[in-house]
């Protein structure tokens, strides 16, 4: 078969009911999130002349009948799906719905979870590779018929048999990459929420990739601590390129887009001086101790409108035993400046963390009422496969279950795991009880309902309220 007659169907499974169905703040999510990394991979497989595709059956409300029309439509000889965790079982569902329309179809998975478990999920699935790590490079390789053995990266079955080739190198230079596919996407339909965004269409970018902290509850097998970043000028093209395509704000999804402060400084001043009209957010969130007043003030100068902040806990011990390498006295500031630059600020907040105690998720709920927060999220911890806290865990016994559709941090994990030294009871009650004394209390309401005065948002900001389950 010649290379241009080769045909690639790359699939977002429809997580939403998945991940949120149980989820308080499901109403007010949007469906409509662009997965950077499928286009990502589309883009050197195009360039070479590969017919690729993109579906998002996550939009549908039919997924399945969508699916099974585009097999026997567009009838790919690969197939690849990028999996989470809590989408195991979804994978596997999606995956028999393929192999029995299309055979010979070579199914490809890539993402966290497989990375993580490559033998299990083989074992378990009707999937024939899976992709390690970074999936530029290899997927590739996979399809211009490289023999599997030779493809660094890659696990695989083969007549009954498991085989785990050696790991591939990450991508040094990330400003080799191709600019991701995006025009696969129906860009349109990718529209979020006045309280997740200022303007639509959205579109998602990496401008780095990895991160060197070490917190015991983060995952990093795809992209790894090693740091890497993409020069300001390749960020901006992306930007602009981005822009042309129909999009209108865009998500910066790196785990540490402020790892290099100037470098974050400039992309921001060339936003400015070339006048790119974009609102911006950077979604991966950010560090409290990689910031300072001259990059705020630019971020707000170049368009972005709000700072999520990974503060996790308001207990300093708990924040060192989970090895976050920040302080306190680091998010309180971090908090002020934002405000200070006219940013909205957003606060991430775990509960259930390592050495938790009754008075630790009271600090985490009272810290979070001291600050100065426009937003505070709160969401029970995870330990997911590939962590330190899994291993940790899992290890002394804690962990009750490896059906991985209970690993949704939009919902309890009581049935997950036996917390070492807080019970279930205390956990859910601060889990319910830390959202409702933030977004109720009677100053926070006077103080929003003025700024959504003055913002034109009153109404927005009240069918919000209204769709979210406080009780």
């Amino acid at each position: 078969m010649k290379i241009t007659d080769t045909k690639v169907l790359l699939i977002v499974l429809p997580y939403y009911e998945q991940i949120f169905n149980k989820s308080t703040v499901k109403a007010v999510v949007s469906k409509g999130i662009i997965l950077l990394g499928l286009a990502t991979v589309a883009a050197p497989l195009r360039k070479q002349g590969i017919k690729v595709k993109i579906i998002d059956l996550n939009l549908e409300m039919n997924p399945e009948s969508i699916l099974n029309k585009e097999l026997k439509e567009f009838s790919p000889d690969y197939i690849g799906i990028s999996i989470t965790t809590p989408l195991f079982e979804l994978a596997k569902f999606y995956a028999k719905i393929i192999k029995s329309q299309l055979k010979d179809v070579i199914l490809i998975a890539g993402g966290p979870h497989p990375t993580v478990l490559p033998e299990d999920f083989l074992k378990e699935t009707d999937f024939d590779i899976v992709v390690r790590g970074e999936g530029d490079e290899t997927i590739s390789e996979i399809v211009r018929g490289v023999k599997l053995e030779d493809i660094k990266g890659v696990s695989y079955k083969m007549n009954g048999k498991f085989f785990s080739n050696s790991k591939r190198e990450l991508v040094s230079q990330l400003d080799n990459l191709d600019l991701p596919a995006l025009d696969l996407y129906e860009i349109e339909r990718y529209v979020h929420p006045r309280f997740m965004a200022r303007r639509n269409p959205v579109a998602s970018i990496e401008t780095s990739r990895g991160c060197f902290g070490r917190c015991s509850f983060c995952n990093k097998s795809i992209f790894e601590a090693k740091y890497r970043m993409k020069s300001p000028e390749r960020v901006i093209e992306e930007m602009q390129y981005t822009l042309s395509l129909g999009f209108r704000e865009i998500h910066i999804i790196d785990d540490l887009f402020t790892g290099e402060l100037n470098r974050a400084k400039t992309i921001c001043e060339m936003i400015i001086r070339r006048g790119i009209d974009l609102t911006w957010y950077p979604r991966g969130g950010l560090r409290v101790d990689r910031l300072d007043k001259e990059l705020f003030a630019l971020m707000k100068k170049s368009g972005c409108y709000r700072i999520p902040l990974g503060i996790e806990s308001g207990n300093q011990q708990v924040l060192d035993k989970m090895n976050k390498m920040t302080t306190l006295d680091q998010a309180r500031r971090a908090v002020h400046m934002a405000k200070d630059a006219g940013l909205e600020v957003e606060g991430y907040f775990m509960l259930g963390l390592p050495g938790e105690t009754d008075k630790t998720i009271k600090d985490t709920l009272n810290f979070s009422l001291s600050l100065d927060l426009d937003y505070a999220k709160y969401a029970i911890t995870v330990p997911l496969p590939g962590t330190p806290l899994f291993e940790e865990w899992d290890n002394a016994g804690y962990i009750k279950t490896h059906d991985w559709t209970k690993y949704n941090f939009a919902v309890s994990a009581r049935e997950l795991y036996n917390h070492p030294t807080v019970s279930w009871q205390l956990i859910e009650k601060y889990y319910r009880l830390a959202p409702r004394k933030f977004y109720w209390r009677p100053e926070f309401i006077a103080r929003r309902f003025l700024k959504s005065i003055r913002t034109g948002t009153l109404w927005d900001d009240v069918k919000t309220a209204i769709k979210v389950k406080w009780f």
